[in-house]
């Protein structure tokens, strides 16, 4: 599919299956941008909220999150507005911008803004690798090392 061009809901399933598979997740190892994204997931030590939620609440937000704003959303707006600097695409900008809004209801305004930027570190991943279970593991791993 060109860059531009819009996608049905088709192509959005077959992309999802795709982002779902597990081989995706177990290259992705092999990068060394993926282990830097691992240790800053400790910068969420500092700002712990209070108790860990139960760990499958903190999974399946994960997986649910990063289904929403990498495989569908990140994914429309790149294939809409090609555009990168450096890591960053346009697509992942935009993405971690509505990611960090979304989180304004349930978060201080300090908090909801700077869920932006783990939100770019999950944005390149989803560029570099294509991954739901590599951008859900770290997005998880965030919110432990953040409720810890």
């Amino acid at each position: 599919m060109k860059q531009g061009q819009s996608t049905g809901w088709l192509d959005i399933w077959s992309g999802l299956g795709a982002a779902l598979a597990p081989r995706r997740c177990v290259e992705a190892l092999r990068d060394r941008w993926v282990w830097a994204a691992l240790a800053l997931g400790l910068a969420g030590l500092p700002f712990s909220p209070g108790p860990m939620p139960p760990f499958w609440r903190l999974v399946l937000t994960a997986m649910t999150e990063e289904t929403v704003y990498r495989a569908l959303l990140q994914e429309q707006l790149e294939q809409m507005l090609p555009g990168r600097r450096g890591p960053l695409t346009t697509g992942a900008l935009i993405a971690s911008a509505i990611f960090a809004l979304s989180h304004l209801p349930t978060h201080t305004p300090l908090m909801a803004c700077l869920t932006f930027f783990p939100s770019l570190i999950f944005g390149v991943l989803w560029t570099r690798h294509r991954s739901l279970w590599l951008c859900a593991a770290m997005h998880c791993w965030y919110n432990v090392a953040f409720f810890l």
